[in-house]
């Protein structure tokens, strides 16, 4: 069922994941999320992170961390 989807998701990446942040989701998205909640492993539950403002990212992440775009004081752009 969706439980083995989202754990196959999780072992396909190379990597770990600590935490992923969602900024400002639309509608569409946040809909979605909820319905898939409920399929999702505890600990993707606990790395997902919806997000409202930048303030709240700020909360959490030092703003001399972040890009500009992002409300931050690092000179950098995807582009480069």
């Amino acid at each position: 069922g969706m439980n083995r989807v989202f754990g196959d998701f999780i072992k396909a990446f190379p990597q770990r994941v600590h935490r992923i942040y969602v900024l400002n989701p639309p509608t569409l998205l946040r809909i979605v999320m909820r319905l898939i909640r409920p399929f999702m492993p505890r600990k993707m539950l606990e790395r997902v992170q919806v997000l409202d403002s930048l303030a709240k990212l700020h909360e959490i992440i030092d703003p001399q961390f972040l890009p500009r775009e992002f409300g931050g004081e690092l000179d950098y752009s995807a582009e480069d």
